[in-house]
């Protein structure tokens, strides 16, 4: 298990490297504390590895009873799609700050959101892309490679699952 977070530490500060470079390099770009467009329009439930898990759980637990009883509703149920159509809105969202209640602690999908791209395209909410086609900078940003972040953390960390699924499933917590 070392070997996992050890591994999962040096992902996050690759990202944090390239997240941060992007944003000194376009200082209009949107991706601050407070906005949560992302966290708000979800396609799916982030997935994340037990090694993430493990750290996100700390993380919940040393939140305020009615925050961990809040995300424990929303997990327990089946996670933020379980009852509603459309765009989910991720249960780590602290709604009235905009702000996620385990920041440091997020996911690397989180981390990798609105900075990197993939075969499938750029993985970034239409504030994004709208600011740099409007600045012409869609081509000049130098996106991270999202394929390569999540082979490397599926292969040092193993398979990712719902947050809901590591939730209801004490036993496979880590």
């Amino acid at each position: 298990m070392p070997r996992r977070v050890s591994s999962l530490h040096i992902l996050d500060k690759q990202v944090s490297r390239r997240s941060a470079q992007t944003q000194a390099d376009f200082s209009w770009w949107p991706c601050r504390s407070g906005c949560a467009g992302c966290c708000e329009t979800l396609a799916e439930e982030p997935q994340v590895t037990r090694a993430e898990w493990t750290r996100l759980k700390r993380a919940v637990d040393a939140l305020p009873e009615s925050a961990r009883g809040r995300i424990g509703r929303v997990l327990g149920r089946g996670g933020a799609g379980a009852s509603s159509p459309g765009p989910l809105v991720c249960p780590l969202l602290e709604s009235s700050s905009g702000r996620c209640s385990v920041y440091a602690a997020r996911p690397l999908t989180c981390r990798t959101y609105g900075f990197y791209a993939g075969r499938s395209g750029i993985r970034a909410c239409d504030l994004v892309i709208e600011g740099a086609v409007e600045r012409g900078a869609e081509r000049s940003v130098c996106w991270g490679n999202e394929d390569a972040i999540q082979r490397d953390l599926s292969r040092e960390c193993g398979p990712a699952r719902s947050l809901s699924w590591w939730w209801n499933h004490p036993d496979e917590r880590g």
